[in-house]
């Protein structure tokens, strides 16, 4: 049987913290998977019931908060909705400054 050495997360260069804007199916499945690659995702943010749940589930511990403040805690934000709403929140992020 061979043996993968695997190296310490500590040794990996550009650690970001992640944030998700929309926790549908997507979103949060990429920030865990990020997170095994030794990224923290920080924020993450959901309108449904369904959606948190998912968030809590999948990402435990990371707070649930607005769409704006997701983008304030992280490095990289990915904005995980569905494709028609897409214009309109990166328009409303905009201007807000967000």
């Amino acid at each position: 049987m061979s043996t993968v050495h695997q190296p310490d997360l500590k040794d990996r260069p550009a650690r970001l913290t992640v944030g998700v804007v929309g926790a549908g199916r997507v979103g949060p499945a990429l920030a865990a998977s990020l997170q095994l690659a030794g990224h923290r995702p920080v924020a993450v943010s959901g309108v449904s019931d369904a959606s948190r749940r998912r968030a809590e589930a999948m990402l435990p511990g990371v707070p649930l908060v607005p769409p704006a403040e997701v983008l304030q805690r992280a490095d990289l934000v990915l904005l995980t909705v569905p494709d028609d709403t897409l214009p309109g929140l990166a328009a409303g992020l905009a201007e807000t400054g967000a």
